[in-house]
């Protein structure tokens, strides 16, 4: 091989791992929840396929909480996912109950469950049925929602036979 080619490799190696470099770094190349997807949008996915998949448990690729996505927003979820209202979604702390840094901010007709930590890797489950059998989906499947909120107000699944959606936060 002659110096000419040596060089050409050289640069051709440079420029792939400048390439690699980039994508790694890019805030809409990183992982879920650092500076890539929103974590509300991971949820608004996770929605979408619970409510294809009624009764059927599904989690989430990991997702990081961070400063630059700290919160769950019930509101931003359902107008995502287009197919539920925010008064029909609940969250469940599930693996973190236990867990100070996660907090629910309750207002009308919404829920918000905020991290104020630094960073925190998880997974975000999902069941959808209709309320009234939720409660005994999740303890069909062996899953705890820990601490709950849902978008009504309550902090239980009602007495309706109107499908509600159950993002539980899971160990990564």
């Amino acid at each position: 091989m002659n110096r000419i080619q040596k060089i050409g490799i050289a640069i051709l190696i440079i420029i792939l791992l400048a390439a690699i470099i980039f994508l790694v770094l890019s805030p809409g190349f990183g992982p879920i929840g650092e500076g890539g997807i929103p974590v509300d949008k991971v949820a608004a996915d996770r929605v979408k396929y619970g409510l294809l998949n009624n009764t059927r448990y599904l989690e989430s690729p990991l997702t990081t909480f961070n400063k630059m996505n700290p919160t769950l927003n019930g509101k931003s979820i359902a107008q995502q996912s287009k197919n539920i209202s925010p008064t029909q979604l609940c969250i469940g702390k599930g693996d973190f109950s236990a867990n100070n840094t996660f907090q629910f901010i309750q207002t009308e007709n919404n829920v918000i469950l905020r991290y104020s930590g630094n960073s925190q890797r998880a997974r975000l489950g999902i069941i959808c049925d209709a309320a009234k059998r939720l409660a005994a989906d999740l303890q069909n499947q062996s899953i705890a929602t820990g601490e709950m909120q849902c978008g009504d107000g309550g902090t239980s699944f009602p007495d309706k036979s109107e499908t509600y959606c159950v993002l539980i936060l899971r160990n990564a």
